[in-house]
């Protein structure tokens, strides 16, 4: 019952879509778009041509290794200082104000400063992107963490469970759909700060760098093309991330109770 509403609400979600893009080849077909909006056919076109001269496979490759890279350290960073925070009152007191002096800057705003250090690198973008995916992780370990029914931790407590099968067992387990939610945010921010990164400093590569030079050429195939592409990136990482959590997270309250 449940995969056939699934599946209803991905048709009824893929028709309304299509229908938008029929109604806007349609204003391009009785000249209603301004020359710079291209059509949904010419956009195919472009997305045609960069995939055969090569330059969107390469820039996509570049763009996903960035973003991947940073993505990584950023969350993995993110869930052990959440959970070692949530679980302990001195790391808390020590990382709590850290966090929640720096959570509201612009993690881009960084950007400057981390070239002064190490110049217009990979390594430099990366650190931004790991940066901002820190928080949104951290933010929701931490939560996910003291939000933990008492009753769980009172059961195993009561079994005689030690700490570290507490932690394993109950606390990580718990808090697993509240981590699987920080990361698929940072996830989205990861795309987010790729572009941002690329786009600032010379000889970046990436789809960035293909939107930008795509932007201050006049070029609005390999612009449109690299916006395809970073969309396309960002919602097959979304999906599979959503698979593989709802694997992780199904049942954990139940399997925390029943293995103590």
């Amino acid at each position: 019952m449940i995969d056939a509403i699934l599946d209803r609400k991905w048709l009824a979600s893929l028709l309304f879509a299509l229908l938008l893009i029929i109604l806007w080849q349609c204003m391009d077909v009785f000249e209603l778009l301004p020359s710079y909006v291209l059509s949904p056919w010419d956009i195919l076109d472009a997305l045609v041509a960069t995939t055969v001269d090569g330059t969107l496979p390469l820039a996509s490759v570049q763009s996903v290794l960035l973003q991947l890279s940073g993505f990584a350290v950023g969350a993995i960073a993110g869930v052990v200082l959440g959970l070692t925070a949530g679980v302990s009152r001195w790391a808390e007191d020590f990382i709590d104000p850290v966090v929640s002096l720096t959570y509201p800057l612009p993690k881009i705003a960084l950007f400057p400063v981390v070239v002064i250090w190490f110049g217009y690198t990979d390594f430099s973008r990366a650190l931004v992107i790991a940066t901002s995916c820190f928080f949104p992780v951290f933010v929701n370990a931490y939560a996910g963490t003291r939000s933990i029914e008492p009753r769980l931790l009172w059961v195993a407590r009561n079994a005689d469970a030690g700490k570290a099968r507490i932690f394993l067992q109950v606390i990580l387990r718990a808090a697993m759909p509240a981590v699987s939610n920080g990361i698929r945010i940072s996830l989205a921010l990861s795309f987010i700060l790729t572009y941002a990164t690329e786009t600032l400093g010379a000889s970046a590569g990436g789809l960035g760098n293909m939107i930008e030079d795509g932007f201050n050429d006049l070029q609005y195939g390999p612009l449109w093309a690299g916006i395809v592409a970073f969309a396309i990136l960002g919602l097959v990482a979304d999906r599979i991330w959503g698979r593989l959590s709802a694997l992780w997270t199904r049942g954990q309250l139940v399997e925390a109770m029943g293995r103590v």
